[in-house]
């Protein structure tokens, strides 16, 4: 029986939420059905918690780092703005910029109080990785994350519920910021990825080798963080997968006699190989 990880069941969730409203716009209707689909997708990972071990602690910190607040964030997304929608009123243009602006304000002040978590959200760090985001084994009552791990203690680490909330309240920003913003044509799109991590990975290292961001090669950690952002999907160990994709190219290549080398990903993928080989 084939296992689905963490990961896949994201991607599977990214998709389902694409499908439902593929321009961002939202109704009653798409909400509850997104909302819906995060709240299953909550209780699968929790399936998969109590049958699966994480063999390592870094697995766990990804797990509760990015997987779940990424899934959990989207939810609290989806029931802040069903009330939002429920508030808005019948308004002129004047009035409507008013209504998106106040609720951006409100939702700055409120992202704001979470402090150095904001921060540590905000920076990418990991130093405290291993203290925010693994489970302990026991839980001191001091507040409500306290109190979730007491009542969920297999689902929660001390900081997974604020970085879900954080997570929202992103997402609730640059849904206000677009609303603001609708009538202007210049108004970029926002994307989601739906695809594999190891075709993000390929993505990440073409662009990088190909020296179309700021005219260099940077950091593959800073690259990924953008990437990250961009499209909404955390990655784990790109290095890792970076490693298995060069291994399948390279037996690819070994037993093919007639390379396709009109693929602009396969140029992309052989020059990114080359600079791999070069820098190991």
């Amino acid at each position: 029986m084939t296992t689905i990880n963490p990961e896949e069941i994201l991607v599977k969730l990214l998709g389902e939420l694409q499908e439902i409203a593929d321009d961002g716009s939202h109704s009653f209707d798409t909400l509850q059905q997104s909302a819906r689909a995060c709240s299953m997708t909550l209780d699968n990972l929790r399936g998969y918690l109590t049958t699966h071990a994480f063999p390592a602690p870094d697995l766990e910190i990804f797990f509760f780092k990015h997987i779940k607040p990424s899934v959990e964030g989207r939810l609290l997304f989806f029931l802040k703005l069903f009330d939002l929608l429920g508030q808005l009123p019948l308004y002129n243009e004047d009035e409507g910029k008013a209504f998106w602006q106040q609720k951006i304000q409100e939702v700055e002040r409120y992202i704001f109080q979470f402090g150095e978590i904001w921060h540590y959200f905000n920076a990418h760090a990991d130093h405290l990785d291993l203290h925010y985001f693994t489970r302990p084994t026991a839980t001191p009552i001091s507040g409500v994350s306290s109190l979730r791990q007491l009542t969920d203690p297999g689902f929660e680490t001390p900081q997974s519920h604020n970085f879900a909330c954080i997570t929202a309240s992103r997402m609730l920003i640059d849904y206000c910021s677009r609303q603001l913003g609708r009538s202007d044509p210049a108004l970029p799109f926002t994307f989601t990825w739906t695809g594999s991590a190891q075709a993000l990975t390929e993505v990440i290292y073409g662009f990088n080798e190909m020296q179309v961001l700021d005219g260099k090669r940077h950091e593959i950690a800073k690259v990924k963080a953008f990437f990250e952002r961009v499209f909404n999907f955390p990655m784990s160990n790109i290095y890792k997968n970076w490693e298995h994709i060069r291994l399948r190219k390279k037996a690819e290549l070994r037993f093919s006699t007639k390379p396709s080398w009109h693929s602009a990903n396969a140029r992309i993928m052989m020059t990114s190989m080359h600079s791999a080989k070069l820098l190991r």
